[in-house]
């Protein structure tokens, strides 16, 4: 299999890069299931960090390689994009994807599949797919609602409006937008802002988010679930007493 994915790991932050440049980091099938299985490896981290690289993020779905497909190889393709999304937004940890220039298609859903977006100035964020007779496939609408509302929504999918790093960050599709040369910095920090918090109420915080519009009553049990770590009588003690607390991350 090619080596589309390059993983590197420093003090609890895993770094997921993806390394197509010759196709703009496109999404071919080889690349999601490298992907697939380094988001996997990753999961008993801290936090995961998810880029491009400094010039694009990710140029969308491979055009060329699925021009041709029947629907069922479409389906096929829908059903791995969709695994590789919410497999990254059900890992444990806090995801961060770190987007430099274009984040097209697939790759705008990718980024929306993190918890957190730090944009460049230069990106590009866009759901294409009805300009070129498809539809997102891969959770892109059911996301990109949840995080710019209903009316700016439509306008990216149906008339497909980009919006810039900037833009993206005054509609609420990103967390922060920075200069270039900073995006990876930016990310870093963000990261090691997370590692200092617990690690067991991080991980039940994330699955309470991402259940937010089932039952009331996942939230009950996940809150519950905190008071088993010793991390929970650690911060409230910490408060308390009026000092930094010590997580164990346990």
């Amino acid at each position: 299999m090619p080596n589309f994915i390059n993983v590197s790991v420093s003090n609890g932050v895993a770094t997921v890069a993806l390394n197509r440049p010759a196709a703009m980091n496109a999404l071919c099938r080889e690349l999601n299931l490298e992907l697939l299985e380094a988001i996997r490896a990753v999961s008993t981290e801290r936090v995961l960090i998810l880029t491009g690289g400094p010039k694009v993020f990710a140029a969308g779905a491979d055009v060329a390689a699925m021009r041709d497909a029947t629907p069922l190889e479409a389906y096929q393709t829908s059903e791995i994009g969709h695994l590789v999304h919410d497999t990254l937004e059900s890992l444990p940890i806090p995801t961060i994807a770190a987007v430099n220039g274009f984040a097209l298609g697939g790759g705008c859903e990718l980024a929306m599949a993190c918890d957190f977006r730090i944009a460049g100035e230069s990106a590009s964020f866009a759901l294409p797919e009805v300009g070129l007779g498809v539809i997102p496939g891969a959770g892109g609408a059911k996301r990109l609602i949840q995080l710019v509302g209903l009316s700016l929504a439509r306008e990216m999918i149906l008339l497909g409006r980009r919006l810039s790093g900037p833009e993206a960050f005054q509609a609420g599709l990103c967390n922060k937008c920075v200069a270039d040369s900073d995006v990876i910095g930016e990310a870093s920090d963000m990261a090691q802002k997370l590692c200092k918090r617990p690690a067991v109420a991080l991980g039940l915080a994330k699955r309470a988010i991402n259940a937010s519009d089932d039952s009331p009553e996942i939230e009950k049990l996940l809150f519950s679930l905190a008071f088993a770590s010793p991390d929970q009588k650690e911060g409230m003690s910490a408060l308390l007493e009026k000092r930094k607390p010590v997580f164990k991350h346990e």
